[in-house]
């Protein structure tokens, strides 16, 4: 998904810290659990689908010195007055952009936006997110329909961070009504865990495999999405693709009756859940193939 108007992918209280491994084998320090994600991520991109990525250390330098360069203007700020002095700081002094137009992993991918200084919602979202655990500033991701932004906080004081905006506090009744948000599906408008977070990621790499056609690791990548946000009925449908255009008629059904229980309403799923029943109640020798007539792709 990208950020509308173009649309890319583009919570419970400040989650506590977990280790993870990096793709290397190397323990990842405690407090950088989202920030090795994302990077393993922009590694298999680099790997699987030949997207430029500056060196390693170059990354590690640049996320260095923008999180000092961050810590002198916060201080010891934790609360709103932070956000006001980390947005300042990161859409003036650092000079990020965003970027609404552009589909190209480069404004997605960590390594690219701190390099580029541009990114969708997704791709800044990560950004911010890195900085602010570097800090301690209780930030987290939030999620609508086609479109990803950032809280502090949660409950009554809450400061929302619409990027597309440099960070402005949207209400929420503006994110209900800009982006359609349907009222009982509960993995929108709330602050997320990091590995909800990064299953958004995943889901997004996942939709771009599925553009070049390698429909298997796109599978691996809806699975993980789905394994690690259940709620997230977009993932969960986009599965249920995967499994349909790879001919596994009773996963995809099973992913599909997934996503239609947490979102019935979701844009083209009654009309792929409708392909889907027409295949495996046609007689084998005149059931269409996914070559034939691909079902709607979720957008």
């Amino acid at each position: 998904m990208r950020c509308r108007p173009t649309l890319l992918l583009c919570s419970a209280l400040f989650p506590a810290w977990l280790g993870a491994c990096r793709s290397d084998g190397e323990r990842a320090r405690p407090g950088r659990y989202l920030e090795s994600g994302l990077l393993d991520v922009a590694e298999e991109a680099r790997r699987q689908l030949g997207v430029t990525l500056p060196p390693a250390r170059e990354t590690a330098s640049r996320l260095t010195a923008l999180a000092v360069a961050a810590r002198r203007v916060v201080g010891d700020e934790r609360g709103p007055a932070a956000v006001v002095e980390l947005n300042e700081f990161f859409f003036g002094r650092a000079g990020f952009r965003r970027e609404v137009a552009d589909r190209d992993l480069r404004f997605l991918l960590l390594p690219r936006v701190l390099e580029n200084r541009r990114g969708s919602c997704l791709g800044l979202a990560g950004l911010y997110l890195v900085l602010a655990r570097r800090l301690g500033l209780p930030v987290n991701g939030v999620l609508v329909p086609g479109h990803f932004f950032l809280r502090l906080g949660e409950g009554p004081g809450h400061v929302n961070i619409e990027l597309l905006r440099k960070g402005e506090n949207m209400p929420e009744e503006w994110y209900r009504h800009r982006w359609q948000v349907p009222p009982a599906a509960g993995a929108y408008l709330r602050a997320l865990e990091d590995d909800e977070t990064l299953a958004v990621l995943h889901f997004n790499l996942g939709n771009e495999y599925r553009r070049r056609g390698h429909l298997r690791r796109a599978l691996r990548h809806y699975r993980r999405a789905v394994e690690d946000f259940p709620d997230f009925a977009e993932a969960q449908a986009s599965l249920g693709l995967a499994f349909q255009l790879l001919g596994q008629r009773r996963r995809a059904l099973a992913a599909y009756r997934r996503a239609l229980g947490l979102q019935p309403g979701l844009p083209g799923l009654q009309g792929n859940l409708a392909v889907l029943l027409g295949e495996m109640s046609a007689p084998v020798s005149a059931a269409t193939t996914p070559e034939q007539q691909q079902p709607r792709q979720q957008q």
